[in-house]
């Protein structure tokens, strides 16, 4: 019947790769006229989304147009979805769309073990192992898998395998295909990685292996460390272990670059940003097995903030009112951009020396102690005429507060 509405989909079949958005176009016709503002739904589609999703509903447009947006979803394999009123129920023919996903491009390369070490008393011969996945974790199958040299020197014949189901291809590193130590590059189509450092040498040793004493152990929060550290690795022999891969990581702070190769001295050198927070960082390299900390001291910032509180309230740029007679202390506070506390050693000093100025400034109140806290300045002052004065405090940056004394009850 020409009141019948009509659902066509231009596009009955699509194929796309996993977790990639797809479009799904219909077309709502009533009488072979475009139907505007027809709610449809798509169903089957929140179940690509995963658990919980709901179908996707749409309206057509004034030509009758509609377009279902949804994500390929993480599973590969083939699904039937269908279009329907939104209010519920079925069109005629039940029109449906048959969605292939498809594993998408490679994405993911990672190589084990990450370092191989050739040495008298140890195999001759390690494998090692290439997943290729791509964006959503999925693995590939069929990829050709290429590895080979960084450099001409290692002399390493370029070898090639295919991904089995789980997206995976072992090789074999012989210690008589390596001239020379240097790193063994993955490469999946256009993507190149890093797959395995090769070491010729002597197993590390705990002894000799570690940071040198930093030539600048303490640096201001945020900020890049004065002078490089110094990472030094020693083979069981008592030579350099140059060539070896250490990987760096850290806490309340950031190293650059994380990871990098010994050089001849069997040396590594790397900047050090300190974090945020003001107190210590560390820095942990990872040579094979081993790992050395060191740790370092974060200071806090020039202060760029000068805060007042009373009973533990900031009140500064707002007002305090006390009684007639009454004491009270005003603490003071010194921040640096990150919101550590500075120190306050230089202000309490000034205070001290300013004391009997301040008390006549004021003129309603009296300071009567300035006492120094490890996080703070205490100000203890006195009630001593009613009456209000602003209480404006400079060190380099200024707060004001407004003291109003009022008369006792």
């Amino acid at each position: 019947p020409a009141t019948e509405l009509h659902v066509v989909i231009p596009r009955p079949r699509v194929a796309a790769a996993a977790g990639a958005p797809v479009q799904i176009p219909v077309i709502a016709a009533r009488g072979g006229l475009p139907q505007p503002g027809v709610a449809l739904v798509l169903r089957g589609s929140g179940a690509l989304e995963g658990p919980g999703a709901r179908d996707q509903i749409v309206a057509t447009d004034d030509s009758g147009l509609a377009r279902f947006t949804v994500s390929a979803g993480r599973r590969v394999g083939s699904y039937r979805l269908e279009v329907a009123p939104a209010a519920g129920g079925a069109l005629p023919g039940r029109p449906t769309v048959e969605l292939a996903v498809r594993p998408g491009g490679p994405w993911s390369i990672v190589a084990e073990p990450r370092q191989i070490v050739f040495e008298r008393g140890l195999d001759s011969v390690a494998p090692l192992t290439v997943t290729v996945q791509d964006s959503v974790g999925l693995p590939l199958a069929g990829e050709v898998v290429i590895l080979q040299a960084s450099a001409p020197e290692m002399e390493f014949a370029p070898d090639s395998a295919v991904t089995d189901s789980s997206g995976r291809v072992r090789f074999v590193v012989t210690r008589g295909g390596v001239r020379r130590g240097g790193v063994l590059e993955v490469r999946v189509r256009d993507l190149l990685r890093t797959g395995a450092v090769v070491a010729l040498g002597a197993p590390i040793a705990s002894t000799g292996t570690g940071f040198h004493p930093p030539a600048a152990a303490r640096g201001v929060a945020g900020m890049l460390l004065a002078e490089p550290l110094v990472f030094e690795a020693r083979t069981q022999l008592g030579t350099p272990a140059a060539g070896r891969l250490v990987a760096f990581r850290a806490m309340n702070a950031s190293v650059s670059p994380d990871t990098a190769l010994t050089d001849s001295a069997g040396r590594v050198r790397v900047e050090v940003t300190l974090g945020e927070r003001a107190g210590t960082a560390a820095v942990i390299a990872r040579v094979d097995s081993l790992e050395a900390p060191v740790t370092l001291q974060v200071q806090a910032g020039p202060p760029v903030d000068l805060v007042m509180e009373r009973d533990g309230k900031r009140v500064d740029g707002g007002f305090v009112i006390v009684a007639m007679r009454d004491e009270f202390v005003l603490r003071v506070r010194l921040r640096d951009g990150y919101g550590n506390a500075a120190p306050a050693g230089p202000l309490a000093q000034m205070l001290r020396q300013n004391g009997a100025q301040i008390s006549a400034k004021l003129r309603v109140v009296q300071l009567l102690e300035v006492v120094e806290e490890p996080a703070a300045v205490a100000l203890k002052f006195r009630a001593t005429q009613v009456g209000a004065s602003d209480f404006k405090l400079s060190a380099g940056i200024t707060s004001t507060v407004r003291l109003e004394v009022v008369p006792r009850r």
